[in-house]
């Protein structure tokens, strides 16, 4: 129209809309091909993309073309559409069109994998870990992304603000691969704030890293079960399709729609239920009085299922100062005194943990000091137990210093330990 050619010399004005004039009638018979090309605008700093499908045609015999294309990447593009022959009619003057602001593109689907992880037991030395304690990774959890398109190719653009991951709710469960009977169950798990990085780096991948603050097997029964026995710990990482999908609903898919991810072999730890003892003594006022002490754990041995001294750790530490009286009743002689009684150090000793066992030794009261000590071992509650049907408590133990009197055929008898 003669409004997009001012000065009348025949080429149409820069700001000229030319979507209002006529269609060129038989545009077929010119044999002009037209080609559609792409170029990225949006993210800034983005690659352009490619388009698939048949970008170039001179079949205009309905004096339309209908081009069915596909792009490669993500972000805000533009199209042009141009004669690609030296201009129209070979006249060397380009016949182009450009369309801006075509998209937002998204990727197809996502892909994640996880880095090798592996369980450390609490008592590393010893390859033990007891229900109660918390076992540990030796790296953190690293969930790896990666955004495809149809072809499963990467899309790099996918970044900056057209990444739509967010870490809102992201926290993966951790479970036992093996969901049957037996001995084993779930830890319990409590995260630190999810990070995701390497989201702007244009490679279309992204990493989020979940630390820990405990992976805790707990102790949870009075009386041990099956399921307490000791057992090798392996899991599952495990995320939701709601955890794992961005918001524009692009989510991991490897064919069959969106899918939750589930990642297998964390283990290395073993977890025991254990328990520690002290036991009931009697000796003479004229002798220092030996109690043992034993750490045991709940297995089973030719078919028996019971508590068992466990000779392997040699982790666990006991001292004289976790040794406590809570009661001293004299039946003669006035020895439980608060020097006796306030603190135990010297004269009382401690023989430490030997696959197993020791001996805490109280000093003897002396002649004519008779009498009833009892002796408490403050321990963690992972070593803690329902001793006596009324709550989990640290062990305890009675010392019964003076002559027996019950028999009158006794002249003497003490606890001997080799």
């Amino acid at each position: 129209e003669s409004a997009d050619d001012a000065n009348n010399d025949g080429i149409p004005d820069s700001d000229a809309d030319l979507s209002d004039n006529d269609e060129i009638d038989s545009f077929d018979a010119t044999n002009e091909a037209i080609e559609i090309t792409v170029t990225n605008i949006l993210p800034a700093g983005g690659v352009t993309g490619t388009l698939s499908g048949t970008t170039s045609s001179s079949d205009y015999s309905s004096d339309s073309h209908d081009y069915t294309l596909s792009y490669s990447e993500v972000g805000i593009i533009s199209l042009t559409a141009s004669i690609t022959n030296n201009g129209f009619l070979n006249s060397g003057e380009d016949a182009a069109t450009t369309i801006t602001n075509v998209g937002r593109f998204t990727p197809d689907h996502f892909v994640v994998s996880l880095n090798a992880v592996n369980l450390q037991d609490s008592l590393a030395a010893c390859n033990i870990t007891y229900q109660g304690q918390s076992v540990t990774l030796d790296n953190d959890l690293s969930f790896t992304f990666s955004a495809l398109d149809a072809n499963g190719d990467p899309v790099l653009n996918y970044a900056d603000s057209f990444n739509k991951f967010s870490t809102t709710g992201f926290s993966p469960t951790l479970t036992r691969t093996i969901a049957s009977s037996g001995s084993g169950f779930d830890p319990s798990v409590t995260w630190q704030s999810p990070v995701i990085s390497d989201q702007n780096n244009y490679d279309g991948d992204w990493v989020v890293t979940m630390t820990p603050s405990a992976i805790t097997y707990n102790k949870t029964n009075t009386t041990p079960v099956t399921s307490d026995l000791p057992f090798s710990a392996e899991l599952n990482a495990n995320l939701s399709i709601s955890q794992i999908t961005d918001s524009d609903g692009i989510c991991v898919d490897s064919g069959s729609g969106c899918e939750a991810f589930v990642s297998t072999d964390i283990s290395g730890a073993t977890i025991i239920y254990g328990v520690a003892f002290l036991k009931n003594t009697f000796q003479s006022e004229l002798r220092d009085a030996q109690v043992p002490v034993s750490l045991k754990i709940w297995a089973t041995q030719n078919s028996q299922s019971d508590f068992y001294t466990i000779a392997t750790d040699s982790c666990t530490t006991i001292d004289l100062t976790d040794f406590e009286f809570l009661s001293c009743n004299e039946n003669s002689g006035t020895w439980c005194n608060a020097t006796y009684q306030s603190n135990l150090s010297a004269p009382h000793t401690w023989s430490n943990l030997t696959s197993g066992n020791g001996n805490v030794t109280i000093d003897a009261p002396g002649n004519n000091n008779t009498g009833k000590l009892t002796l408490r071992l403050n321990l963690p509650s992972y070593l803690q137990f329902n001793y006596y049907g009324a709550g989990v408590t640290s062990p305890s133990a009675t010392i019964d210093f003076g002559i027996n009197n019950n028999s009158g055929s006794l002249i003497y008898m003490e606890d001997e330990y080799k």
